[in-house]
């Protein structure tokens, strides 16, 4: 049997963005086992198909038999400190045909039990390509529950939900049930001050769809309808309804891209694409943001400044003629899926939406094949196996903690306690630690590159693990170191004496 003490030198606070709580010791020494039963280890592994990322959660309230529960989710859908589930359930119809129906367990603590606020049937059919979030759009300073996904046909989907009071419980309403052949766009734009401040000033969001005119397939005309918010029907209805002609594509090469198939637009997005402005138009700084497609080895990487994040790049979907629709989920972390619309508005101008988020959406164009040379290739970035096979507590002289659980850690200081995830990479012979925080609300930020040395040494008694990190950034030519002290992180295995 081995006792384990650990200590660990001064780090930027790390923290870990795993699933559960790891405990952290206090100052003095303690022993602890960083080797963690496997019942007890985290577990990344995640059916897509199943949306499992919460499949230890388990439905608080009654759901028929011939109802196959698919997705359960806690979240706070309104301001009580009770959090509600979401449960996504598949069964088969009379006729024989599969759908899928959302329910909203909300507790209600006079009767101390989970009641049903909400239970539908939503118009995707299936599990993948779908998307559950929350949105403001009516103005009303409450989330609505927006889902979207693909119905039988492939069309794109939209069903919003929105919350009304019912004593101390919740219920929902539909408030807008779409479908498109084509896309479907909820058209956020920035808000009065007033709305900001806490003023119910029902600043709703358009909803715009773009359908193709025609079901041939030469047919490159366009119907763009926007629907409103109607307050008084507590519905989004039609508000304008415009013909878009085909004739005015003037470019050949792009009218052939729009007659393609699914293979034609991957090998058009193939290669590098930065931000050129966001969604409200608003001017991004040059080269920041990069999307690099990589439909060869199914990959989607999101660059900024000097870290990477890679996606495997799972389904795709035709939906306009102009555009299609990509499943992505992240390399280390399964539960982490970014659902991403791609309107090809130019030969060298796509519009990209993240359903569900603002971050990324924009407007992109293709980096230079003289600038790519410039960039940092992830190809380049070797994962270090050994490196990040380290796992345990780890201590500073100062007392601070670091807890490393591939590809999560968790970072405990005076200040207090952050999470992210970790990769420990090869850049040119160079050993590096990539490391990335993340917020309460799950979104990734933050993100910092070290130059990682590794020394193990031991002795009869111990066995010291050490890791020395240098700050610095990637760049085209290899890590360059920057300005700041050297941490020391410390691992120290006392063997048992027989």
């Amino acid at each position: 049997m081995k006792r384990l003490i650990y200590s660990l030198p001064l780090i930027l606070l790390l923290s870990s963005c795993g699933e559960r709580d790891t405990p952290l010791t206090d100052n003095g020494p303690r022993i602890i086992n960083p080797w963690m039963n496997e019942e007890d280890r985290i577990n990344t592994a995640q059916s897509s198909a199943e949306g499992e990322e919460n499949s230890y959660l388990i439905p608080m309230i009654e759901i028929p038999e011939n109802e196959h529960v698919v997705r359960v989710e806690d979240i706070n859908l309104d301001t009580d400190t009770e959090e509600e589930q979401i449960i996504l359930t598949l069964f088969t119809t009379d006729e024989g045909e599969e759908r899928l129906k959302i329910y909203v367990a909300d507790y209600d603590n006079d009767q101390i039990r989970y009641q049903r606020a909400l239970e539908e049937i939503i118009s995707p059919v299936r599990t993948d390509g779908i998307s559950i979030y929350q949105q403001d759009i009516t103005g009303n300073h409450l989330s609505e529950l927006i889902i979207t996904g693909f119905n039988a046909e492939n069309n794109q989907t939209l069903d919003a939900f929105t919350i009304n009071s019912r004593g101390s419980m919740l219920s929902y309403t539909r408030i807008v049930q779409l479908t498109a052949n084509g896309t479907i766009e909820i058209q956020t734009a920035d808000r009065s001050e007033n709305y900001e401040g806490g003023v119910t000033t029902w600043e709703s969001f358009p909803i715009s769809t773009e359908e193709t005119g025609s079901l041939e397939s030469d047919n490159l005309d366009l119907v763009r309808t926007i629907y409103s918010w109607n307050r008084a029907a507590s519905r989004y209805q039609p508000a304008s309804v415009v013909q878009i002609p085909g004739s005015s594509i003037r470019e050949e090469n792009l009218k052939e891209l729009y007659r393609g198939d699914v293979d034609d637009f991957k090998e058009f997005l193939q290669g590098p694409w930065h931000r050129v402005t966001d969604l409200k138009r608003v001017k991004q700084p040059y080269l920041e943001e990069i999307l690099y497609f990589q439909p060869e080895e199914n990959n989607v990487i999101f660059t900024i400044d000097d870290v990477q994040e890679i996606y495997i790049w799972e389904d795709t979907y035709r939906t306009i003629f102009k555009g299609i629709h990509i499943q992505t989920e992240n390399l280390l972390i399964s539960s982490l899926k970014r659902n991403i619309s791609i309107s090809v508005e130019d030969i060298d101008s796509i519009h990209v939406r993240i359903l569900g988020s603002e971050e990324w959406g924009g407007f992109y164009e293709p980096v230079s094949k003289t600038v790519q040379q410039s960039l940092v290739n992830s190809d380049r970035l070797e994962p270090i196996d050994e490196l990040n096979q380290l796992s345990g507590l780890f201590r500073s002289s100062q007392g601070n903690e670091i807890y490393l659980d591939y590809p999560f850690f968790t970072e405990k200081t005076d200040s207090g306690e952050r999470k992210g995830v970790y990769n420990f990479v090869n850049l040119y012979g160079t050993n590096v630690l990539q490391l990335r925080y993340r917020r309460d609300n799950g979104l990734l930020e933050n993100r910092a590159s070290y130059e990682a040395a590794f020394q193990l040494t031991e002795d009869s008694s111990r066995i010291i693990r050490t890791l020395t990190l240098t700050p610095g950034i990637l760049s085209a030519g290899g890590f360059l170191q920057q300005p700041g002290d050297s941490v020391h992180l410390e691992q120290i295995e006392i063997r048992e004496q027989s």
